[in-house]
């Protein structure tokens, strides 16, 4: 509230009163001075300070009994210094507010990180065993490459054993061949002229023979059927 001028005039109580307000509402200023120091600590020796000039004031105001100009002048000084030391505080009380409501978004901001990182811990985890099932089908598929790769060296044996067989059915055939040219038999030791196929049938020139015809020579992969007496038949496996 405002405080009312004194004068010389007043009487000791208007004096006393007046001195009484004073100092009361300094006190409320002190109250309203510790309440702004616990809620910012950032404001902790502007209000200090102004606690110390309330103080100073409530001497000074004391001592107006004495000197009652002097006390007025330095309660209108403290009353200010009060006022402003309130401004503060209050000003000080809103930064400690805005600063609980920053630290309490930034709380939630932390929370929030935390989940996101829970998600990435999530996501990372899946992707590690999806990374472990294709390394595992890989390895099925390494495994079925070397069966493959297994049976096509298999097949290349069968298939050069086979080659091997009708290399040696080839040999067998030349073989019989040669021994049925080696059977024919002549009253000579050797063997004048020349030797032509007419048809599958080996005849000699300028010998004399019953026939003209020596062999009727045959390759087949059937056993023999028909035939004449000296035929050859040769059968290929």
């Amino acid at each position: 509230m405002a405080l009312a001028n004194v004068t010389l005039t007043n009487t000791f109580d208007e004096w006393r009163i007046r001195t009484n307000q004073i100092i009361v509402n300094l006190d409320q200023n002190d109250i309203i001075t510790y309440a702004a120091r616990d809620h910012a600590n950032a404001a902790h020796l502007t209000a200090n300070a102004g606690y110390v000039q309330a103080n100073t004031a409530r001497v000074h105001a004391n001592a107006a009994h004495l000197t009652a100009n002097a006390g007025y002048v330095q309660a209108n000084t403290a009353y200010d210094a009060a006022n402003n030391s309130s401004n503060t505080a209050v000003a000080a009380f809103g930064k400690a507010n805005t600063a609980g409501t920053d630290a309490t978004n930034a709380f939630a901001k932390a929370n929030t990180a935390g989940t996101d990182a829970t998600n990435a811990y999530e996501q990372a985890n899946t992707a590690l065993e999806t990374a472990q099932e294709a390394f595992a089908q890989a390895n099925t598929g390494d495994t079925t490459g070397i069966a493959a790769i297994a049976q096509a060296n298999t097949a290349r044996v069968h298939a050069n054993a086979a080659f091997l067989q009708a290399n040696t059915a080839r040999v067998h055939a030349n073989a019989a061949f040669t021994t049925a040219n080696a059977a024919l038999v002549n009253t000579s030791t050797t063997i004048a002229g020349s030797l032509t196929t007419t048809q599958k049938f080996i005849t000699t020139t300028g010998i004399q023979f019953a026939t003209n015809t020596i062999s009727n020579y045959t390759v087949s992969t059937s056993e023999p059927s028909g035939g004449n007496e000296g035929d050859v038949w040769v059968v290929v496996t």
